[in-house]
């Protein structure tokens, strides 16, 4: 059996489930508007910290590579697991690149932003 708002009954003095949550709705747009600010911000500054931090831990796998091997007593086993770890930052990394020339060629694309063509395109625009 369907409801049909005709057939609905109020009192006089109520208000419907909807109506009144206007001041409410403002609040929280606002709410979420100031807290987004800060989250933005830090957004960014850890995008902008990735690469480097990964290239940090690349270099400390490579130089604790012969150490780590010595104390595994080199291992089959310790050898596997450090190539795995070596081949994972490698593929986080190729990620990493993968997105950064996506975002660039989209904004490219979109909005033509004047970025230095690069590769076959710098040649054959002319």
């Amino acid at each position: 059996m369907a409801i049909i708002p005709r057939h609905s009954r109020r009192s006089a003095g109520s208000r419907g489930i909807f109506e009144g949550r206007h001041h409410t709705r403002g609040a929280s747009d606002l709410g979420l508007t100031v807290g987004s600010l800060g989250f933005f911000s830090a957004l960014d500054v850890v995008r902008q910290a990735l690469p480097m931090a990964l290239t940090m831990l690349k270099r400390a796998l490579v130089i604790c590579l012969p150490l780590v091997l010595r104390i595994g007593t080199y291992d089959l086993k310790t050898g596997v697991m450090v190539s795995c770890v070596q081949f994972a930052l490698f593929f986080v990394d190729f990620w990493f690149q993968l997105a950064r020339w996506i975002d660039r060629t989209i904004l490219d694309v979109l909005y033509g932003w004047g970025l230095a063509p690069t590769g076959h395109m710098a040649t054959s625009s002319r």
